[in-house]
């Protein structure tokens, strides 16, 4: 049931690292209300990310050759997002705009739009993201929002000292090989993921380029 292979073209450009199927999980879990998990998977990932708390077991196993399906940490990670989101909602003057902030201040991390990114699409976030040094950061994480048909999907990149890792909570978390303004690598990826995988997941939607960006850091 859950091994596709829509994503298997971007190991041409980094290696995989976890494993992450949210629909499978969700439903394993019987959540009704699905909408938004995706932010809360990815910011839930980027809070690991920036902590370094690699001292405890990742909330994101590599899972080779198991399916995620029947992981007890992809479903219990998927319930922590499941209380974040419910908790979200619950804040006065909620609204979709505000929930990556409202999500951020929930797990002590801070947030901003990228206003400096204003205008980005798939076919310049490399550039965008070369030009990650002026943020004046070591580490950052970077969550980006784009349209599906009349929904939207939220994915993560992680910056540490020049190397992207990529997150997406449909596909899971991939190392990009090589150094961020070393390699064409980045670029690759990125169009891979647009013209290749996008496509295979979500046959016959449409894909808005224009990418709505927010900063995450600690």
């Amino acid at each position: 049931m859950s091994g596709n292979k829509f994503y298997n073209s971007l190991n041409n450009y980094s290696s995989k690292l976890s494993k992450s199927q949210q629909r499978h999980t969700i439903d394993k879990l019987d959540i009704t209300d699905t909408n938004g998990f995706c932010s809360d998977l990815a910011i839930i990932w980027l809070k690991e990310q920036l902590t370094h708390r690699f001292y405890q077991r990742t909330q994101f196993p590599r899972l080779a050759h198991k399916n995620v399906v029947d992981s007890k940490r992809a479903k219990k990670v998927t319930g922590i997002a499941n209380i974040m989101q419910k908790q979200a909602r619950q804040v006065p003057g909620y609204s979709g705009s505000q929930q990556i902030a409202i999500l951020a201040r929930t797990l002590e991390l801070q947030s901003k739009p990228l206003i400096n990114w204003k205008g980005a699409e798939f076919s310049t976030l490399a550039g965008y993201l070369k030009r990650s040094s002026s943020l004046g950061k070591r580490q950052y994480g970077a969550l980006i929002s784009f349209s599906v048909d009349d929904s939207l999907h939220c994915i993560a990149f992680y910056y540490n000292q020049g190397v992207l890792t990529f997150f997406d909570a449909n596909a899971g978390s991939y190392l990009i090989n090589g150094k961020l303004n070393e390699t064409n690598n980045v670029s690759d990826f990125i169009a891979n993921y647009k013209s290749v995988c996008l496509p295979k997941k979500w046959p016959g939607a449409k894909i808005g380029d224009r990418l709505t960006t927010t900063l995450i850091h600690t």
